[in-house]
């Protein structure tokens, strides 16, 4: 399959079909993806109903790394702190659906980070607590998806 990013910028600008692309290409690279049906939503895009009694809401987001991807592991940092507190404030509206757990991806479209950063470290860090159950982070053009929490 072609990387995600290559499938995106062929295709006109539907931000509905982008994220629905996105969720896909997700459960597959995300092993621990649980079973289920996947329904769009709005607020949050997705719902996934694993069991009759059981439903994660799915909010997808997306970081715009700026020319040349990110050169310190500061400002990775906070642009995905910045993203997490926004959609953070969100929550209680989310909540309302009474799903029993909140996931929050974070996309980006080439991270491109500099060798030397480890994304695991810089992505631990005590600033990034929250009200999700699970945060990640996915590289479109790689296909990596990390978890924060």
């Amino acid at each position: 399959m072609a990387p995600l990013r290559e499938i995106l910028f062929e295709m006109p600008k539907d931000k509905k079909q982008d994220e629905t692309l996105i969720i896909h290409y997700f459960r597959e690279r995300y092993s621990a993806f649980p079973k289920g049906k996947l329904i769009k939503s709005e607020s949050p895009d997705f719902i996934l109903k694993t069991s009759r009694h059981h439903t994660i809401g799915i909010e997808i987001t997306q970081i715009i790394p700026p020319a040349g991807g990110f050169s310190s592991s500061v400002r990775l940092y906070e642009e995905v702190e910045k993203i997490i507190r926004k959609k953070d404030k969100k929550l209680p509206l989310y909540r309302k659906n009474h799903f029993n757990e909140i996931w929050l991806l974070i996309t980006c479209d080439d991270l491109n980070l500099p060798g030397d950063i480890q994304l695991d470290e810089i992505l631990s860090g005590p600033g990034l607590n929250n009200g999700f159950e699970k945060v990640f982070l996915m590289d479109l053009f790689e296909g990596v998806v990390k978890v924060l929490r």
